[in-house]
């Protein structure tokens, strides 16, 4: 596994809610873009992403409490982490125009296979 990046396990079909923070930032009109592949080298524009999750200007107040703040979650709902079990690296972005854009550091999801399937 890659060591130069933090690691966590999530259980595969388990809603995941990720506070992250942007500091310094207002994320007022800002668009989140949350990204998990299995390699870092995917496909330039996210079209082999195992998961995307993309939150709009208008959804802001709904997953951050004080947007001036720069804080917000991140929500990635059950059906989206219904993935295959293994590694996957992820990343938040905010992005306020096609130059302004903030990221967190990349960090590695460990997808587990859930025991119960009932």
């Amino acid at each position: 596994m890659d060591k130069r990046f933090q690691q966590f396990d999530w259980k595969r079909s388990d809603a995941l809610g990720l506070q992250v923070e942007f500091p310094g930032r207002d994320l007022t009109g800002a668009a989140i873009k949350f990204t998990a592949k299995a390699k870092l080298d995917d496909a330039v524009d996210d079209a082999a992403a195992a998961i995307v999750v993309d939150y709009t200007a208008e959804d802001i107040p709904t997953i951050s409490a004080v947007p001036s703040s720069g804080v917000c979650v991140v929500v990635v709902n059950s059906t989206k982490t219904n993935v295959a079990p293994k590694a996957y690296y992820c990343d938040v972005e905010a992005q306020w125009s096609a130059t302004d854009k903030l990221s967190i550091p990349t960090f590695i999801m460990n997808i587990v296979q859930d025991v119960t399937r009932r």
